[in-house]
């Protein structure tokens, strides 16, 4: 996680000094806007990143691997200018559904210093290829906040190439065979040692397993439309999707739509 903590800062907060200058108008994925600003240079994909070119719903992509040079700024302190040694704090984050988030980075110390750059190269997993999340960093001084961000990233490549995509597609065939096999009413085929007796239909399929089916179903579903793009990693619909199957799978074992079964 701390390489794709560096990674991330280049866009968001530089290590942890954020970047500050005059902003384009319109454009700074940075609040306020002007009060911060950063700068990564992707080597290899030639590739040149400045906050101030990007909004906070833009979607920005990198490359799975590649080296980074980055540098940033305070407001006024560009080169090597330092201040008042300070308290500084800050995290950076990625956002998750429900208001949640994971915290790939954070920063606590004193510090005089204004500007930072730095280099570093990085290596990201395939099962975040094609994935969209949303990166958001602020930086404190003595207590109070100087500046937040949050961008989308997405890390380049097919969705198709992510193991994800591979999971998520096995998951639907099998959270879809469980429900069509709720789907059969079950029926009691009489007791063999009583003469004539008939067998009785019960009117309903198999609950627990169109429950599980259907929540299945679902949750693939969901995680499908991840390494697609589709969805976004805070995205509520991931939890929803889950539930609306099993709702979905329990009604459909209940109606039973597709024939008897004896038992």
């Amino acid at each position: 996680m701390r390489v794709c903590s560096r990674l991330v800062m280049i866009v968001l907060v530089a290590a942890p000094i954020w970047v500050v200058a005059a902003a384009p108008a319109g454009a700074d994925v940075v609040s306020p806007a002007g009060a911060c600003r950063a700068i990564g240079v992707w080597k290899k994909a030639g590739i040149t990143l400045r906050t101030t070119d990007h909004k906070s719903g833009d979607v920005i992509t990198i490359p799975r691997h590649d080296i980074v040079a980055w540098k940033g700024f305070l407001k006024n302190g560009k080169g090597h200018k330092t201040t008042t040694r300070r308290d500084i704090a800050g995290s950076l984050d990625i956002d998750l559904p429900l208001g949640q988030s994971h915290t790939i980075d954070t920063w606590d110390k004193t510090s005089v210093r204004t500007a930072k750059k730095g280099r570093r190269g990085y290596s990201l997993p395939s099962f975040v290829t094609g994935v969209k999340f949303k990166l958001a960093g602020h930086h404190d001084e003595s207590g109070k906040q100087v500046c937040s961000g949050s961008v989308y990233m997405k890390v380049k490549g097919s969705g198709t190439s992510n193991p994800l995509f591979w999971a998520s597609v096995v998951g639907i065939v099998v959270g879809l065979a469980g429900l069509l096999l709720s789907g059969r009413q079950v029926v009691d085929s009489g007791d063999p040692l009583v003469e004539n007796s008939a067998a009785t239909p019960r009117g309903h399929g198999r609950r627990v397993l169109g429950a599980i089916g259907g929540f299945i179903l679902g949750g693939s579903i969901g995680a499908l439309l991840l390494p697609l793009g589709t969805l976004p990693l805070d995205s509520i619909l991931l939890l929803v999707l889950p539930i609306v199957g099993l709702v979905i799978g329990l009604a459909f074992a209940w109606m039973g739509p597709l024939g008897s079964r004896a038992r």
